[in-house]
């Protein structure tokens, strides 16, 4: 009998990134590429099949070449074997099937030329090879194999067939049990491209499969996908037809015929009425595919995701949900921590056949690569899961590829020489979790359970010195201004914090900012963005990105903020913290360039909580002036900050600056110098003796008398106002006295 094995068995090499748990597998093998096809499983022992290049004779050439694996358990799978090049599946991603013996295998003997066939091959549960056949031979043209499904007393493989005018056709043939052609036919919707995918038994015992066509692009392409079903003899029964703007149109459409009838299909918009979103639609139609039952958008929210979906497999449940699996491109702040980061992972859901969504899982894995600073080329792989299946106990088994992005391959690895892309193997449990990860929306997976406390814990505060708009020129109110972290939320496992605002003349708080926390990033929601804006990253050397949107272009911009120095402060009980000193330009507030100064863990030491950017010029005149940060605190720390020409200033300090009390009295008619070191206030003007009167900030007299000489002593360390008497009127003046 000819064999179709190579001589040697090679072995797996099973190797963790970072800690992979017991429910995450990332397979190396010696090759450049490592593709998975497909994954199946029976009575507990599973089967996956791999695509590869190997390296031939000579060393700077690679073939094609694939390979089957298998194990009683998924993540240590024990035996593989190598199979020569007469046979590939590059586009055969349903070729095996488990049987109760074994596997089944279908491919194609490879060749350019036309007569291409179709290959089985049948393996005992080792993989050890029982029987070779070859079907369904066309010397006028060229078949390729994607999958072969089963009833009891037949097999159908399917794929796509090219004839002699270059027409690609759906294929199918039927053969029995021994492998014997009962029927092969050809379909096809235009005379240019069609294909057969997902073919499968219905509960009727009817086959349905998807056929994805188009005519080669241009102006007016005639495209999309057909949902066809036939009968055991392969006459066309029923069909669906959705038009090529609805549909992905970077891989096969899947579909899934449900134990109740009703069809599932995925596409990347809402079939009817057409709503441009890309972003993922799973579509439940009747059983005769006249009646769109309900259509369900995936999760996308363009505040916290915005997400993309590719669903790339169905799965009916035994419980009668519907489980999904593919890939997802997340631009959530899990994504914006890592801006170099493609983005695209795997992900799984369950969905009600009612179209509730249970729960989504997006999973993410971290690479180790030496030479791949995560700062500049993303902390994360791609990901993507292409199969899944549900074992008798409800966990579900899940395979795909785990690859590098672009700017990692090209900048770093290199066109060749290293491994470029692995099998991704996982077990979850029917919530889609893992062991020792966090069971939530987004998992990291690294055999942690993250709980690190944010930056800025719930009653966390901030409090500035705050200058109200005074309607007396002459009156300077140095008031208080406190925002608080006074609350939290958590969409799709983003905790979004509330903070609120309160002034020394509100009676309660009212809400000001929502924010997002980062391992060092802080972002703030911009309400003329619509977008996060990030504010604060404590970890940034030379500089990070930001943007705002300008009030007078009415327009976004990107822009800067650069660290111009970094000092250290003596921040309490939490020691020595640098300090940014920052410039943003342009930043649509100011011409110049705009100056803070960023205390790490704290904030902005000036101006507010949220930085200054976009206002355009366009300031309120009624908009107060915020000042220095007065005190901070987080937990059981606490902090005051010092504010020259004060030593320190109580959080809740409120006075009044007053230049005069009365029109009668000009600026240059009295002149008042205070030495705050000696607690002395020189007096200079026209006048002989002074009667004056010195209050705290409470407004208690602390004394009163008449000066000779031009002269008063400030009793004690503080603040003070200082009235003198003159021309009837009482000229007041704010004083510090420092020792």
């Amino acid at each position: 009998m000819k064999t179709i094995l190579s001589t040697f068995t090679f072995i797996l090499l099973l190797s963790s990134l970072l800690a992979q748990t017991k429910s995450s597998k990332i397979v190396y093998e010696d090759f450049l590429d490592n593709q998975l096809l497909d994954l199946d499983l029976k009575n507990e022992r599973f089967y996956v099949l791999s695509n590869h290049y190997c390296p031939t004779l000579d060393p700077n050439v690679f073939e094609s070449c694939s390979a089957l694996h298998t194990g009683e358990t998924l993540l240590e799978l024990e035996t593989s074997i190598l199979l020569e090049n007469k046979i590939i599946t590059n586009l055969g991603n349903r070729s095996i099937l488990a049987t109760k013996d074994g596997l089944i295998f279908a491919g194609t003997k490879f060749k350019i030329e036309t007569g291409r066939q179709y290959r089985i091959a049948d393996f005992n549960s080792t993989l050890q090879q029982k029987n070779l056949y070859s079907i369904g031979k066309d010397t006028l043209g060229i078949a390729d194999v994607i999958g072969i499904t089963n009833d009891n007393d037949s097999y159908y493989i399917y794929g796509i067939y090219q004839d002699i005018n270059k027409t690609f056709w759906s294929y199918i043939v039927k053969t029995d049990t021994a492998y014997n052609v009962i029927w092969e036919k050809k379909y096809k919707r235009t005379d240019v491209n069609n294909g057969c995918s997902d073919l499968q038994l219905t509960q009727k015992g009817e086959l349905i499969y998807a056929n994805k066509f188009d005519l080669g692009g241009g102006a007016n392409n005639d495209d999309g996908i057909q949902i066809i079903k036939l009968d055991t003899s392969g006459r066309v029964l029923d069909s669906l037809e959705i038009p090529g703007y609805y549909i992905d149109s970077f891989s096969n459409p899947p579909v899934l015929s449900a134990h109740d009838g009703s069809v599932y299909v995925f596409t990347k918009d809402y079939p009817y009425p057409y709503i441009f979103l890309q972003q993922g639609v799973i579509n439940k139609y009747s059983e005769n595919m006249d009646t769109l039952l309900w259509s369900l958008r995936l999760p996308f929210d363009n505040v916290f995701d915005e997400r993309t979906y590719r669903v790339v497999d169905f799965l009916e449940a035994e419980n009668g949900d519907i489980l999904v699996c593919g890939q997802a491109f997340d631009a959530s702040p899990h994504a914006l921590i890592d801006t170099q980061d493609n983005s695209w992972n795997g992900f799984m859901a369950r969905i009600s056949p009612a179209g509730e969504i249970r729960w989504i899982r997006v999973y993410r894995v971290p690479h180790d690569h030496p030479l791949l600073p995560i700062e500049e080329y993303g902390r994360y792989h791609q990901g993507r899961l292409w199969h899944m299946h549900e074992m008798a106990d409800g966990r579900i088994v899940l395979g795909g590829t785990l690859d590098y992005t672009q700017k990692q391959l090209l900048e770093v690895i290199g066109p060749a020489g290293e491994v470029r892309s692995f099998i991704w193997l996982l077990m979850v449990n029917g919530d889609g979790c893992l062991d020792n990860e966090e069971c939530q929306e987004v998992i990291v997976i690294d055999g942690e359970v993250h709980k690190a406390e944010p930056i800025f814990p719930i009653g966390t505060s901030w409090t500035y010195e705050y200058f109200p708009i005074n309607i007396n020129p002459n009156q300077i109110t140095h008031s208080y201004i406190t925002y608080t972290v006074s609350d939290s939320t958590t969409v799709n496992d983003t905790t979004i914090y509330s903070v609120s605002v309160i002034r020394a003349e509100d009676t309660i708080a009212r809400p000001a900012y929502q924010m997002i926390q980062g391992d060092h990033e802080i972002w703030f929601w911009d309400e003329s963005l619509q977008k996060w804006q990030v504010n604060y990253d404590f970890n940034a050397v030379t500089s990070y990105p930001t943007q705002y949107f300008d009030q007078y272009w009415q327009t976004e911009f990107e822009t800067t903020v650069s660290i111009d120095s970094i000092y250290y402060y003596d921040f309490g009980d939490w020691g020595l913290q640098p300090v940014q000193n920052v410039s943003i330009d342009p930043n649509g507030t100011v011409e110049e360039p705009l100056e803070q100064s960023i205390l790490e863990n704290c904030g902005s030491l000036y101006g507010g909580l949220k930085l200054d950017l976009g206002r355009g010029g366009l300031i309120d005149s009624f908009d107060p002036h915020t000042g220095k940060l007065r005190c901070f605190e987080r937990g059981g720390f606490f902090h005051n900050f010092d504010n020259p020409p004060f030593p320190k200033i109580a959080c809740d300090s409120v006075w009044v600056e007053i230049k005069s009390s009365t029109t009668h009295l000009e600026e240059n008619e009295i002149k008042i110098f205070p030495n705050p070191n000696k607690g002395q206030v020189k007096i200079q003007g026209d006048f002989k003796n002074i009667n004056y009167r010195l209050f705290d900030m409470t407004g208690k007299l602390i004394q009163r008398g008449k000066s000779f000489d031009h002269s008063i002593e400030v009793p004690h360390p503080g603040i003070f106002i200082l009235e003198i008497e003159m021309n009837d009127s009482w000229y007041k003046k704010k004083i510090i006295r420092i020792d």
